[in-house]
């Protein structure tokens, strides 16, 4: 936990004993202020290096095959809205989604997966997105391989980084990002008080 909240510290250029007073979404200084998620990122490099822990026994790891797309809606809706087979059939058609998205697999039905996107050409940036595992199946680590394995092959391909959107709520997921390499992004002026809560909030988590 000490090297996680020291990666937020660098980000943010601050020491541990500054506090946050800031609302979730906004400054309190630009209260009109439109929200706006988190961003994370990670050079392509350092996604290259990314090390995954090995997958539980009677789980698979593998890409996007036909067959998938039922249960893999069906996942999506636990934590995403508006998902329907309609929108995951366009949403697919991307060449990058479909090679670099990774799934796990259990007992024939989709368990955890996450997308890989494209989102900008020069410089080539990629998007992981869609990070989601079913909570029956949570505890093994599926959503950080998953996660991982997607950033590991845009690395490996060529993007110069990857990025991903998140909640400041999202404390479990955001500890993954942070354990494969992410970064916080500070891109707005109210990010740096929200990044800080978030720090606070972990360390008041680990000593519970």
């Amino acid at each position: 936990m000490r090297r996680l909240t020291s990666i937020v510290q660098r980000a943010l250029g601050w020491s541990a004993s500054q506090n946050a007073q800031a609302p979730a979404s906004v400054h309190p200084d630009f209260p009109d202020l439109e929200p706006r998620q988190l961003t994370m990122a990670i050079a392509g490099s350092a996604a290259r290096r990314c090390e995954l822990p090995e997958v539980p026994a009677g789980y698979q790891l593998r890409t996007f095959s036909q067959g998938d797309e039922a249960t893999w809606v069906e996942l999506l809706t636990l934590e995403f809205n508006n998902w329907s087979r309609e929108r995951f059939d366009a949403y697919l058609c991307a060449p990058e989604r479909r090679e670099g998205s990774r799934v796990i697999e259990y007992e024939g039905r989709i368990v955890a997966a996450t997308c890989a996107s494209r989102a900008t050409t020069q410089p080539l940036t990629g998007t992981v997105d869609y990070v989601v595992s079913h909570p029956a199946h949570r505890g093994h680590k599926l959503g950080l391989i998953a996660c991982g394995a997607v950033a590991r092959y845009l690395g490996e391909n060529g993007y110069d980084s990857i990025s991903l959107l998140t909640d400041d709520w999202r404390l479990a997921a955001i500890k993954v990002y942070l354990n494969l390499g992410f970064a916080p992004v500070i891109n707005r002026i109210d990010m740096p008080a929200r990044w800080e809560t978030i720090r606070q909030q972990m360390e008041t988590h680990a000593s519970t």
